[in-house]
């Protein structure tokens, strides 16, 4: 159940994103929504964090905790350094903290990200001519209230077999997209800092008529998700300004949860 008893305020408040994949953030700042980038100064093992929960939960409640505790640990990481940001400037500061994280999942188990260009290239073999599934998660935390707005999406794509993604071009890509080893089961769609196409995309088809969400999923940063929980945070974004390059904005449906946390951020 959504809940949406948040303290309302006469201007949106800002968010921060906490990610350090610089994809994900040019994604955002594409999409037009205000927001401002500040890395936590620990980091947060999302590995360790997986293998604890794979026993017991299924991969979109696995996905939609790891946003959650990801928003947490950056929450407390940053809460000193926003509140002496805060007293020098004498003015406010992001209130809003943005999380998330996607994987992929071959037959309902979720694929880490290869730790080596061997692995990246062993694993794109064999998902070729398999369908994946993208589980994405957002969560948006209000440091005022302590209160976590998370959401999943999730997309299947299908990957073309070894007549048109072959041996070489595997290879090729391995050896040429340095985001591979940083994208779970190898599949880098988002493409790069710089706006280019990740090789991987023209060989990954949606067996539907893809929208903005399914390919924000692929990419981990749902159009529609962010706009909904940013909102539901406290931090209304003008759809009319927000786009994803290649794509207009549609309107999307993702369920929602409210998580409250027990002691509100201090």
């Amino acid at each position: 159940m959504t809940n949406n008893s948040l303290e309302k305020t006469s201007a949106p408040a800002p968010l921060v994103w906490t990610s350090g994949s610089a994809v994900k953030l040019s994604m955002i700042s594409a999409l037009g929504v205000p927001v401002r980038h500040i890395e936590p100064r620990t980091e947060f093992d999302e590995r360790e964090f997986q293998d604890t929960m794979l026993a017991d939960a299924q991969t979109p409640k696995m996905v939609r905790a790891l946003a959650i505790e990801k928003a947490r640990h950056a929450a407390a990481d940053l809460e000193e350094i926003l509140a002496e940001e805060q007293a020098r400037l004498g003015e406010d500061v992001p209130q809003i903290i943005l999380s998330g994280d996607v994987v992929v999942e071959l037959d309902g188990i979720p694929l880490h990200k290869p730790s080596s260009p061997e692995e990246a290239e062993i694993r794109i073999k064999s998902l070729r001519g398999r369908e994946v599934r993208f589980v994405s998660a957002l969560a948006a935390l209000n440091r005022k209230t302590g209160e976590i707005f998370s959401g999943v999406t999730t997309a299947s794509m299908r990957v073309d077999g070894p007549d048109k993604l072959t041996d070489e071009l595997v290879r090729e890509i391995v050896a040429t997209d340095t985001y591979v080893l940083g994208a779970t089961g190898g599949l880098n769609l988002a493409g790069y800092a710089n706006g280019t196409p990740a090789p991987l995309r023209a060989f990954i088809h949606s067996p539907h008529s893809p929208d903005d969400d399914v390919w924000g999923t692929t990419f981990g940063v749902p159009p529609g998700l962010l706009v909904k929980l940013a909102a539901q945070a406290g931090a209304p974004i003008d759809m009319a300004s927000v786009r994803i390059p290649g794509h207009h904005i549609l309107p999307g449906g993702p369920n929602m949860v409210t998580n409250r946390p027990k002691p509100a951020l201090s």
